[in-house]
């Protein structure tokens, strides 16, 4: 009897207990769902549908999770923006979670937080914000806000996804994205910390689109690390929406289509809080390795005239984002430039750059980094068409308003029709024959105007005109042309002068420049305009 009431008494205790955990995990429900409907003075809420847990077992389920989230414009002419957060939240277990200081004093302190399983849509709509609100820089606590702090937090694989207005293809999207975080702060301990003291993160399928420019971003693998200060990526590439003679249909005028594939690269010595907390971009170095970028302008478009294009150091100086990176590195690396790639002459329009590395310094749109040094300087080593390795030097003066920069360079033993390949789309001539023994320039230049002088050491020169020059002149031209340089112990050094076009690109003033010398040095002053005409020197 004394038995049977034991047992009657245990399967009463266990009913008591589960009673006791439904009521417990009922309460917990309805008030962290409570906690969770959230809406702040300035406009902001937070919503989720449902909640499930599970005590004994520490974990949690948040479902149709709805965050929307106000921030006011940093100036009258720009526009406030609402952004709206979808999805679900996995599993959360949670350990070392104290009940009561969570009841009794609105506090949550927890040792461990696992996330499982998320899959979140981020969506941005374009001035749905109230204006005439403002949010803070910075949330510190105040006396009756939740506060948390966790001490270890691990987000496992989960999927983001973000997407602009009505646009239906996400802009931003990651297949599978972890996070370490070392410890977690909300809100802010002070208006100059962080919520996050130290964190780690792994990316898989990342992928970036830029509609307008009919281009995606796509990143294989990418990591990072708060501690080390760095961030790296592997299998990088940038590749247009469009193939070459796709991307010519949906363009009125001559455009880039720029492809890139990288290996891998990085960043050290990145200020992670500059980063999420300013949008500031301010790192030791950057380097990327095995990067092949091809450039493609189809040629037969017209140039659209009223179009202004920024030379290199004034897109820097107006990226919209403050930038300071010490130095960046390109090593192993190929750059192409096509103009025609349908002709039946498969070389015309091509210039090719192998072999190439590129030291970059001082990147920095910043003042009080230009004020102590305005010089943005590169350094290049390449082989230019597989024939001749190219040094050459740029300087960028960043404090200049004319956007100032010069350029030099040097090469050495080459055959000059190996250039037949961008001189044919460039001018109306070709290059039959001749040799280069050396080869080297200096050109100061602005927005505006290019100037400098060409030492071209050569022989055996002979030029064929193409169809559409001036067959008199041609001929004039053929007969005085300088076949070799020097000449009868004369040396003429070429002059170079290029003016400008704002709607033409960087690239294109840099070879116009250059051919002016090869005119100044090979053509007699009688066919050129005064700013060519060469100095002569006895050797």
């Amino acid at each position: 009897m004394k038995k049977q009431k034991w047992w009657i008494f245990a399967l009463v205790g266990l009913v008591a207990i589960a009673i006791a955990v439904f009521v417990a995990e009922g309460y917990l429900k309805k008030r962290i769902k409570q906690e969770l409907q959230i809406q702040t003075t300035y406009g902001d809420t937070l919503q989720i549908s449902k909640v499930d847990l599970g005590i004994l077992r520490g974990w949690m389920d948040i479902n149709d999770l709805v965050i929307r989230w106000n921030i006011p414009p940093k100036d009258s002419s720009a526009e406030s923006l609402t952004y709206l957060i979808r999805g679900k939240i996995g599993k959360v277990q949670l350990k070392g979670l104290s009940f009561a200081q969570y009841l009794f004093r609105n506090r949550i302190q927890i040792n461990k937080l696992l996330i499982d399983s998320s899959a979140l849509d981020l969506h941005l709509i374009k001035s749905a914000a109230d204006g005439s609100k403002s949010t803070p820089d910075s949330m510190v606590a105040t006396e009756n806000e939740l506060a948390i702090t966790i001490n270890g937090m691990e987000i496992a694989p989960s999927r983001i996804r973000y997407f602009v207005g009505e646009e239906a293809k996400p802009r931003f999207e990651v297949d599978a994205i972890s996070l370490n975080i070392e410890e977690f702060h909300y809100p802010q301990v002070s208006d100059t910390s962080s919520y996050v003291n130290h964190f780690s993160w792994e990316a898989k399928g990342l992928r970036y689109s830029r509609a307008e420019q009919f281009s995606d971003l796509l990143i294989a693998n990418s990591s990072g690390s708060s501690q080390d200060s760095s961030l790296t990526f592997s299998q990088l590439q940038f590749l247009p929406l469009y193939s070459k003679a796709e991307y010519s249909r949906h363009l009125k005028h001559k455009d880039s289509r720029v492809e890139i594939n990288a290996g891998q690269g990085g960043l050290k010595g990145l200020d992670w809080f500059a980063l999420l907390s300013g949008g500031h971009i301010r790192a030791r170095s950057f380097t990327m390795d095995s990067c092949f970028i091809e450039v493609y302008e189809d040629s037969r478009l017209p140039v659209d005239e009223t179009r202004y294009k920024s030379l290199y150091q004034e897109k820097l100086l107006h990226a919209g984002v403050d930038i300071s990176v010490d130095t960046a590195k390109f090593r192993h690396s190929k750059l192409t430039f096509e103009m025609r790639p349908d002709d039946p002459q498969p070389q015309v329009g091509f210039l090719n750059f192998l072999d190439l590395d590129a030291v970059l310094s001082n990147i920095t749109n910043d003042s009080a980094e230009i004020a102590r040094d305005p010089l943005l300087r590169a350094q290049v080593n390449t082989v230019v068409n597989g024939e001749s390795e190219l040094k050459a030097y740029f300087t960028f003066d960043l404090s200049s308003r004319d956007y100032a920069y010069t350029y030099s360079g040097e090469m050495h033993g080459f055959d000059l029709p190996e250039f037949n390949t961008i001189l044919m789309e460039t001018s109306q001539m070709k290059i039959a024959a001749g040799r280069m023994q050396r080869l080297s320039y200096r050109v100061d230049a602005d927005k505006r105007i290019s100037t400098g002088e060409m030492r071209m050491d050569y022989s055996d020169l002979k030029i064929e005109w193409l169809e559409g020059h001036n067959k008199l002149a041609a001929l004039a031209q053929k007969i005085v042309m300088r076949e070799q340089n020097p000449k009868n112990d004369n040396y003429r050094v070429g002059q170079i002068y290029h003016e400008r076009k704002p709607f033409r690109s960087f690239w294109n003033s840099y070879l116009k420049s250059l051919l002016s010398g090869l005119n100044s040095t090979a053509m007699p002053n009688l066919f050129l305009p005064d700013e060519l005409d060469a100095k002569k020197e006895k050797i």
